[in-house]
């Protein structure tokens, strides 16, 4: 997997300023997701490649890391308790600098969960806004984040 993207891809499901995003990928996919970011990097969709049977391919020499995940990841303060981030970092393949924050992207895995669940994102948002620090923990540690 490469580490070279330096912003998310036109319609990555991290992203905030797309309205088609919203309940495209569903709850389960989305619960997915957020479960793969504890422990491996999520690939971009635009470089992953799958066989005759549609099939993911894990060993396409192109495949880029997700910069919409890895944003998510580093505002929840857990990129380098993924192991694929850190070995990235320590090789030297990925730049921990060059991150850009301040883009449209989810700023936490429950609400890419939120985002992507039946119903509207808005009502999606202020569920999550609306809750309590106790109830917001709740919710990360169902998902383990």
């Amino acid at each position: 997997m490469n580490f070279d993207l330096r912003a998310p891809c036109g319609n990555c499901p991290f992203r905030t300023d797309v309205k088609t995003n919203y309940d495209w990928l569903g709850k389960g996919r989305a619960e997915g997701i957020a479960q793969t970011l504890n422990e491996n990097v999520f690939p971009c969709h635009k470089t992953t490649i799958h066989d005759d049977d549609g099939e993911y391919d894990a060993f396409n020499p192109k495949e880029q890391a997700c910069y919409g995940a890895i944003v998510v990841l580093e505002h929840e303060g857990k990129l380098f308790q993924n192991q694929m981030m850190r070995i990235a970092d320590r090789f030297g393949m990925y730049q921990h600098h060059q991150i850009n924050l301040s883009l449209p992207i989810v700023r936490s895995r429950s609400q890419f969960i939120a985002v992507h669940s039946d119903g509207h994102y808005a009502s999606a948002m202020l569920t999550i806004f609306s809750m309590d620090k106790a109830e917001k923990m709740a919710l990360a540690a169902t998902y383990q984040f």
